[in-house]
């Protein structure tokens, strides 16, 4: 049982707890700062890792350091970069998802599911879950001929929740190319499943229609042209600590990204992603979240205890009693897609998030100010190669095979145009 674990059990007795700085875990093999892919002073010599850089992005002693701000910012690039599905992996990644379509499809012949969340927008790494949204075409409309955001009533919920176990039981958990399964219940039901070749783990979701977010991000993304880049940054610094799990009290990824925006929204004379990391950190140690939370469209602080971000429905039950309110330290964001929607209601740990973007805040102040670490992202980042290095092999092993066997059907199509001439 972890911190979060504890602090979760904590919550749900009434008790408080003091913030604690959570480490990255750790991944074998551990790999010298000089050999991450992403950093900026890079050793020539010894072994060649996965995903390695070329020269043209590598400064060539450490005698030749640079300004730190030209350092972080192309650190942030090159990190993004090593990130982001190589074209093996995500050959890998779309041929899996169609193959988890189709049987979706044999089973559920009706129901219509599509392809939601990062690998959507553009945001996913090579080893981020997939995430799928499964629904009935006929329950979606309000009557105007336009898809609604809201959930399904609760007959149809029930269905859908059928259907979620009749895929699991013909078309997954008996299934050799998929593993692990498992129906989970939550505020959104789903079933997740990981495909035994690549190591991909998709989620199918009985998630509202996403057209809104998705749309928002979208602005977003266009409006900071870095934004992309400073999300891999941020988004992978709190996954190596486990704060991006929602599950264990941490926060999702759409919360993250819009904590991030939020952040960025009080300094619009930032361009560059470095700039905008070290704002980020600086912004969200400094912010009381206490008695105030925030709003990003329109952008404005809003008075949390008087004015929570919820349903009316859920308000009366407060006032009633019915239910209890969040404690007053947790992050209070209002989702621009949906104002009723508080980004930060599952967030028991936030008091662990803080104290962790408080030390982080400043090992990277104090790295950039002597200007001598090899790399830069080391504290924030750094811990992600080793955590992921497996999974990538294999990955790209499953990209290379699906690579081998198109290139051979094409090779017996050519023979066969050539023999049929």
């Amino acid at each position: 049982e972890g911190i979060m674990e504890r602090t979760q059990k904590q919550i749900e007795l009434g008790k408080n707890y003091d913030g604690v700085v959570l480490p990255p875990m750790q991944g074998r093999p551990l790999v010298a700062e000089p050999y991450l892919p992403w950093a900026s002073i890079q050793k020539r010599d010894g072994p060649k890792y996965f995903g390695a850089t070329s020269d043209k992005f590598v400064l060539h002693h450490t005698g030749d350091l640079g300004d730190f701000k030209f350092r972080l910012d192309r650190e942030i690039a090159m990190f993004h970069e090593y990130l982001r599905p190589n074209k093996v992996e995500a050959l890998a990644r779309k041929q899996f998802v169609e193959q988890v379509i189709a049987d979706v499809q044999k089973t559920l012949p009706t129901a219509a599911i599509e392809v939601f969340g990062s690998e959507r927008t553009g945001l996913a790494s090579a080893t981020s879950d997939i995430d799928l949204r499964l629904w009935r075409p006929n329950n979606v409309e309000d009557g105007s001929g336009q898809c609604t955001p809201l959930p399904p009533p609760p007959a149809q919920r029930k269905q859908l929740v059928k259907d979620l176990r009749q895929l699991h039981y013909r078309s997954f958990s008996r299934n050799p190319e998929y593993i692990a399964a498992e129906v989970l219940h939550s505020r959104y039901p789903l079933l997740s499943l990981q495909h035994r070749d690549s190591g991909i783990d998709v989620q199918i979701v009985l998630a509202n229609d996403t057209t809104s977010s998705r749309n928002i991000v979208k602005q977003y993304l266009e409006q900071y042209p870095y934004l992309d880049k400073l999300y891999s940054v941020v988004k992978t610094m709190f996954d190596v600590r486990g704060i991006s799990d929602v599950y264990r009290g941490g926060l999702g990824s759409y919360s993250i990204f819009m904590m991030i925006v939020a952040s960025l929204q009080r300094k619009p004379e930032i361009k560059t992603a470095g700039h905008g990391l070290r704002h980020f950190l600086h912004f969200w140690t400094n912010y009381d979240t206490t008695t105030h939370g925030l709003s990003i469209q329109p952008m404005s602080e809003f008075n949390k205890l008087e004015n929570p971000v919820m349903t009316e429905k859920a308000k009366a039950q407060l006032k009633n009693g019915e239910i209890k309110p969040l404690p007053k330290f947790m992050l209070s964001l209002q989702d621009p897609a949906d104002p009723t929607n508080d980004l930060g209601r599952k967030a028991v740990c936030y008091k662990h998030i803080k104290a962790t973007i408080i030390r982080l805040r400043y090992l990277l102040e104090y790295d950039l100010k002597v200007n001598t670490r090899y790399c830069l992202l080391g504290s924030l980042v750094g811990a992600s190669y080793a955590l992921n290095l497996s999974r990538r092999r294999k990955l790209q092993a499953h990209g290379e095979r699906l690579l081998t066997e198109m290139e051979a059907s094409m090779s017996v199509t050519a023979q066969q145009i050539r023999e049929a001439d």
